[in-house]
């Protein structure tokens, strides 16, 4: 039996058959790596701060900073809040200044 940390961290993961039994989310073709990966956990409330590079099945890359939020009940998921941005998939894009210079 995971604890909820273990599958709130599966969610935001993409680990979907690892998040329990009743999860039948077949996933999607391509690849995904995590730049960042940050779980924090306070008793019914787990956070998870991350940065994924997705692949596409037909080579296209893109980059997702996410945030997601699980909240339960006695252990029992009842709430899940994601934000999310996309960045510029460019290595290095985030160190040059805004407008290209």
């Amino acid at each position: 039996m995971s604890t909820f940390r273990e599958v709130a961290e599966a969610f935001s993961g993409h680990r979907f058959p690892d998040a329990g039994e009743e999860t039948r989310a077949e996933p999607a073709a391509g690849t995904s790596e995590f730049l960042r990966f940050h779980p924090v956990a306070d008793g019914d409330r787990v956070a998870v701060d991350a940065v994924g590079r997705y692949t596409d099945a037909g080579g296209e890359i893109s980059v997702v900073s996410s945030c997601d939020l699980y909240e339960s009940d006695g252990g029992e998921l009842t709430t899940i809040t994601s934000y999310t941005v996309e960045l510029d998939p460019e290595p290095g894009a985030a160190d040059r200044p805004a407008g290209g210079g």
